[in-house]
C-alpha cells in the first residue's frame, strides 16, 4: 500500500505553463506567427508558407538571461515528458535551428520574460510541400524548470 504514493512522487506529472513561447515573422507580410505567452495545446500554430532562398525571423521567450534551443522537425506525435512542462510536437529528424541566451526581462512583455532572437534560413531548392515543425526549449520563469513553447507548422512553396 506505501508503494503507490512513493512511485506517484518520483513521477511527477508535467505542468502546464504560458510563459515559453516561439513566434516567426511572415517574412514581407506583416503577420507573426505563434505566441509569446499563453497555453501550450497538442496542436501547433499555423505558421504560413516559405519559399527556397526566404529567411525567416525567430523569436524564442522564456525566463530572462536563460537558455533556449529552437529545433525543426517533422510532424509528431504529442509527447509529454516528466519532469518537463508543456508538451514536445516535433517528430524525427529533429534538427538544431539555434542555441543562445535570453536577454533582460522586458517589463511590458505579458509573461515578463527575456527574448532571444534567431533567423531560419530556407535553403534555395527546397522542394515545395514539405511540412515542418518549428519548437523552442527554455525555463520558465513561473515553474523554474525546462519547458516547451508551442509549436509553429510550416510548410514550404
Amino acid at each position: 500500500m506505501r508503494v503507490l504514493p512513493m512511485l506517484s512522487l518520483s513521477f511527477a506529472l508535467a505542468a502546464q505553463v504560458p510563459d515559453v513561447g516561439l513566434t516567426m515573422d511572415g517574412g514581407m507580410l506583416t503577420v507573426i506567427y505563434g505566441q509569446s505567452c499563453g497555453p501550450v495545446t497538442c496542436t501547433p500554430f499555423v505558421g504560413g508558407a516559405v519559399a527556397g532562398g526566404e529567411t525567416r525571423n525567430l523569436v524564442h521567450t522564456s525566463s530572462p538571461n536563460t537558455a533556449f534551443v529552437i529545433a525543426l522537425g517533422l510532424p509528431g506525435p504529442c509527447l509529454r515528458f516528466s519532469g518537463i512542462d508543456n508538451v514536445l510536437l516535433l517528430g524525427a529528424p529533429i534538427t538544431t535551428v539555434a542555441v543562445g541566451t535570453t536577454g533582460g526581462p522586458n517589463p511590458v512583455s505579458a509573461c515578463r520574460q527575456g527574448a532571444g532572437r534567431a533567423q531560419l534560413m530556407v535553403p534555395r531548392g527546397v522542394p515545395a510541400g514539405i511540412v515542418f515543425r518549428l519548437q523552442s526549449f527554455g525555463t520558465s520563469a513561473s515553474s523554474q524548470g525546462p519547458a516547451f513553447s508551442g509549436a509553429i507548422e510550416v510548410r514550404t512553396v
